[in-house]
């Protein structure tokens, strides 16, 4: 049945474990085959979707808020960086 959860009796690992661990071998095959830094960053982008999706808000919110201000500052680093080289 699809999405129905092991129990622990089993032996293996419940559905939580394994989505992780198949969320970490799609983003490596996705970044094995990513030609420009724009496919890398979309493949690393949607892991960390995936995670947040798996966090509670407050956890999520904070790692938003982190990663948000840091794109940010790069992304005005490149843009000086630009305009430093068109003068």
């Amino acid at each position: 049945m699809a999405g129905h959860r092991r129990t622990r009796n089993t032996g293996r690992p419940l559905q939580r474990r394994t989505r992780s661990e198949n969320r970490r071998k799609r983003l490596e095959e996705r970044l094995a085959v990513a030609h420009e830094p724009v496919e890398r960053f979309w493949a690393a982008a949607e892991y960390l979707r995936s995670a947040l999706a798996m966090v509670p808000r407050d956890l999520a919110r904070a790692a938003v808020e982190e990663v948000a201000d840091d794109l940010i500052k790069r992304a005005e680093d490149l843009h000086t960086t630009n305009l430093r080289r068109l003068r």
